[in-house]
């Protein structure tokens, strides 16, 4: 078990699981206690011996105090044993279901680009989803294009019931009331994601189209007087026309009362490769961490009631990097042509496993190709120099594997944020240990 003390101050630390993500705040008397049971051959009695002699205290006050730091660290996972080992294979978890490749939008930056706008046949949806829920999926993401042109949509959603959370992906734009009102009752477990790239009109019809910005607002609208507006969350992809507008976006989403923010780095995939000098312009680390920057600053300059993730892959607090993590090995992503990948940043002829349209989900999971990049994500913290030497390993778990291999070529590398993220942990533990402030729960 290691810990992080500012400057190795003698007060409270951040103990850090020796293998798992987890940490824990402690004194040094914790962090004592708690390298003595997790020592080979350690013990409670062990431990509040060397406690006794140490502090001169009774045989039976050492072991009260050794007995308190111990359910404290079983509590939160801390010490071997208190939990199942992760599952070292991989599983089901939620399915990325991109419906079809029609968009009533053509986006600049969009990283689809579908050409010849295929989608997947109803009858193949109903069996992925049920083949989804029968292995023990979790969550459904259902995208395009624009999921709502896909002429089965409803079908889709009331064969998913009430069995999985679901997430819509749209532009906003189609969502009139009517379709506001079939989804909040609907019953379905639902939220929806919306697309704002601005936070006026001009800066999102630049991107998106004229009346675009309206038209999402509408939709938000709508979806609010029909009872959603606790679901809902907006999306904001990072680019050269907004990436210093970005306090504006967060403020956009205050205003409009939207309980969370996605920003979303610029993928430079399908269109976005064409029109990079105008997408990507700006867009370089400095560029980036000036964003990242700002929202994890903890001093009231951001939205209370606004959950804004930055969209700084590998970096979380959450135990078990919870909705933080490299979700590689629980994400299936699948195209409108059936093509299956293990996550949306890594569609690539190199991380293909497999086709819906010849195979079954399950048969997929079980492949040769994801056992292998699976295997990779496992073991990255463990093989790559500069994470084997790092504090934070467990908790980055080696960034963005997609990012590493998309600037670098390979698996076995950090990606470009490396050290930002160093620099991150460090300020936001700094910030916990000096009780300046709360910590957004997920970043």
């Amino acid at each position: 078990m290691s810990s992080y003390a500012p400057g190795g101050a003698a007060g409270d630390r951040v103990l850090i699981h020796p293998s798992r993500p987890r940490w824990l705040v402690g004194n040094p008397t914790t962090e004592r206690i708690a390298r003595d049971l997790a020592a080979p051959g350690g013990s409670v009695e062990a431990a509040a011996a060397a406690l006794a002699a140490d502090f001169g205290l009774s045989l039976a006050e050492a072991r009260r105090d050794v007995l308190l730091v111990q359910d404290q660290l079983t509590h939160h996972g801390m010490l071997d044993g208190a939990e199942p080992e992760a599952r070292e294979v991989p599983c089901f978890g939620f399915m990325f279901l991109m419906l079809t490749e029609r968009c009533n939008l053509a986006c600049a930056h969009c990283w689809g680009a579908f050409p010849a706008r295929q989608e997947l046949p109803l009858k193949t949806v109903l069996r992925i989803v049920d083949e989804l829920v029968a292995g023990g999926g979790n969550f459904l993401v259902l995208s395009g294009g624009e999921p709502l042109l896909y002429p089965g949509l409803k079908t889709v959603l009331e064969r998913v019931g009430k069995q999985l959370p679901v997430q819509i992906c749209s532009n906003g734009i189609l969502i009139d009331e009517g379709w506001a009102r079939y989804l909040a009752e609907s019953g379905l477990d639902i939220r929806v994601q919306i697309s704002l790239d601005g936070p006026t009109a001009a800066v999102h019809d630049a991107i998106r189209g004229p009346g675009t910005f309206e038209g999402a607002l509408r939709g938000i609208r709508n979806l609010q007087s029909a009872g959603l507006g606790d679901k809902l969350i907006i999306a904001s992809t990072i680019q050269g026309l907004n990436h210093r507008l970005m306090p504006e976006i967060i403020q956009l989403a205050a205003d409009l009362r939207v309980p969370r923010l996605r920003l979303l780095p610029l993928k430079k995939k399908g269109r976005a490769l064409e029109t990079l000098d105008c997408t990507g312009e700006g867009l370089d680390v400095p560029a980036y961490e000036a964003i990242f920057d700002r929202v994890l600053q903890v001093p009231s300059i951001m939205p209370k009631h606004v959950n804004v993730s930055c969209g700084l892959n590998g970096f979380s607090l959450m135990p078990d990097g919870e909705r933080g993590g490299c979700t590689v090995g629980s994400q299936l992503v699948i195209t409108p042509t059936g093509e299956v990948y293990p996550c949306v940043s890594l569609i690539r002829p190199d991380c293909w496993i497999g086709n819906v349209n010849g195979s079954s989900l399950q048969a997929i999971v079980d492949g040769a190709r994801m056992a292998e990049l699976h295997a990779a994500k496992l073991t990255r913290k463990d093989t790559i120099p500069a994470c084997k030497a790092c504090q934070w390993q467990n908790l980055c778990q080696s960034g963005c594997m997609a990012e590493a291999l998309e600037e670098t070529g390979t698996l076995w590398d950090v990606d470009s944020m490396c050290d930002y993220r160093q620099r991150a942990y460090a300020r936001v533990f700094d910030v916990i240990l000096g009780g300046a402030g709360p910590v957004p729960g997920r970043l």
